[in-house]
């Protein structure tokens, strides 16, 4: 269906839906030619085991801070049309990762299958999964959050050592500083320690604002 997913709304005392239809935002929608900008796509590898906590319920979880953020992050794209002129790569790792690979706005339903579909097992991020999206030679921001240590973080530090294109890159540790934290700190890497899951969102915006704010 060519519906835009981030546009489906339910009319009021009703059972049904409004949709909009994906489109291309209008150039009046930013000031200058898209085509002269370099817009960093966007790579997210989330921690999805059983630590994170998804209370559907209560909204209260670590899980449930995630999918707030990555909504809110989506929202704050679109409102500066970047949306639409990047790509994305939604990766989630628990006992098996999984991965959208790179996808385009109007293909992000295959994200929210993974979104919505935690594993909540153990905490393994697939080394040749962790290698194909920080080797990859598209310009891009990638954000690794997790809330423990990643049990094979060694075959880990590894793959970042052969690293071939330097890129922009935040790790977010809840909880406790893990050792894999530390050392993407030591390689100068922004690395930033929460206890407050609150504060998710807050990080993860000021850094892409930060990351874009050349291109405003």
């Amino acid at each position: 269906m060519n519906f835009d997913p981030f546009n489906v709304f339910f009319l009021p005392n009703t059972e049904d839906l409004m949709l909009y239809k994906k489109t291309v935002p209008l150039t009046n929608e930013y000031q200058g030619n898209l085509n002269d900008k370099i817009f960093p796509n966007l790579a997210f590898i989330c921690d999805d085991s059983g630590s994170m906590d998804w209370n559907p319920d209560t909204g209260t979880g670590n899980y449930d801070a995630l999918i707030i953020t990555i909504y809110s992050l989506l929202k704050w794209l679109k409102n500066k049309a970047f949306a639409s002129v990047i790509e994305y790569n939604f990766t989630f790792f628990s006992s098996t990762t999984r991965s959208t690979g790179w996808i385009d706005y109007f293909h992000l339903d295959d994200m929210k299958k993974l979104l919505y579909s935690p594993e909540q097992g153990g905490t393994i991020l697939n080394p040749a999964k962790f290698e194909e999206i920080i080797n990859d030679l598209r310009e891009k921001a990638i954000i690794l959050i997790t809330d423990g240590e990643i049990f094979n973080y060694k075959e880990l530090i590894k793959k970042f050592n052969q690293i071939s294109l330097k890129p922009i890159f935040l790790f977010i540790q809840i909880g406790k500083l893990s050792k894999f934290a530390k050392f993407i700190a030591s390689k100068g890497y922004q690395v930033v320690q929460i206890n407050n899951i609150k504060k998710l969102k807050k990080i993860v915006l000021d850094f892409i604002k930060e990351a874009y704010q050349e291109l405003e």
